[in-house]
């Protein structure tokens, strides 16, 4: 088959490497590149969203045509190695029922278990499709593109991938317009920036830890534009919900905030383990010109931010003030 990068996706149930710790090389031989990026499978449904950041490094690989061909696997083939399946071939225009279809063969591989297509947990590509469809696009392929946008994916990247795996006329992806910012082009007053390189983590991040601490962003968009605000953020409480634990204000107008996100009611998953989300902070609109964005604790719930997003509904341009 001539593969030429491997991927292991397998984590334990905490993401921890459990399953893999010790395996440092590809088992089909050392001139294959390894690529470990390990995958949480248990603690509750949302398999998706408690992956967000191994979802958008295995993309990353993705993203490189010379690392093609590229196997990737977990441990059985079903839940992470069929979670990265539905966003490949999502990715490139394959129709959802094919997409079913290829999930239910993965599916054989539980052993002692029925399918589970139709079932909103973490075993089910139903719950997956759940929470993509309602990312902003025409087309599932449209909402999967803004999704791995929103996960921090470049835009470069998935761009690449669907090259490499199409021939013939491209797929046409969505007119929303997703603009992403990382810490590092914030402000923080009161939060620590660190650098990580634990293989679950961003490379960037701040950490909250005290009541009215912020985060500060300074834009301009050419034209106004109304948007979906997204906040990557990693937290262990659950008891506290976006609307508890923050305050975000645009120009000094507080902004209305979701009392949910798309991955959870609380802000975490009570784990000992990063599980990054996006969650769905508020709806703003926002006019042309400048505009400082502050996203500022209520609490002193260890809080960490990687990015924050506007899916937009129009092609505004956002640059950095």
């Amino acid at each position: 088959l001539k593969v030429k990068t491997e991927i292991e996706l397998r984590g334990g149930p905490n993401g921890d490497g459990g399953e893999a710790k010790n395996t440092k090389t590809s088992g089909l031989g050392n001139d294959i590149k390894f690529e470990y990026i390990p995958f949480a499978y248990s603690n509750g449904k949302n398999l998706l969203f408690r992956n967000i950041e191994p979802v958008r490094k295995v993309f990353d690989v993705l993203g490189d045509e010379s690392n093609y061909p590229v196997f990737f696997h977990c441990r059985i083939g079903t839940d992470r190695t069929g979670l990265i399946g539905l966003l490949v071939n999502a990715l490139v225009g394959v129709e959802l029922q094919d997409i079913y279809q290829d999930y239910l063969f993965s599916d054989f591989g539980r052993i002692g278990k029925t399918s589970t297509v139709g079932q909103n947990n973490e075993d089910s590509i139903a719950g997956y499709v759940q929470q993509l469809q309602a990312f902003p696009g025409d087309t599932l392929q449209n909402k999967v593109y803004n999704f791995l946008l929103t996960a921090g994916v470049p835009a470069a990247k998935l761009d690449t991938l669907i090259n490499v795996l199409t021939e013939g006329d491209k797929p046409t992806n969505s007119a929303n317009k997703i603009a992403v910012t990382t810490v590092d082009n914030m402000t923080l007053t009161g939060a620590a920036m660190t650098s990580k390189t634990a293989t679950r983590s961003p490379a960037k991040q701040a950490n909250f830890t005290a009541a009215n601490q912020k985060a500060s962003y300074t834009f301009t968009s050419d034209k106004a534009f109304s948007a979906k605000l997204f906040a990557n953020i990693m937290s262990k409480n659950t008891s506290l919900t976006i609307a508890n634990a923050f305050t975000v204000t645009i120009d000094g107008t507080p902004v209305t905030l979701k009392t949910t996100s798309f991955a959870t009611t609380s802000l975490g998953f009570g784990t000992q383990a990063e599980y990054w989300i996006p969650a769905e902070f508020a709806d703003i609109t926002v006019p042309a010109g400048s505009h400082t964005i502050v996203i500022e604790t209520k609490t002193a719930t260890a809080i960490s931010l990687s990015q924050i997003a506007f899916q937009m509904d129009t092609n505004a341009i956002i640059t950095k003030a």
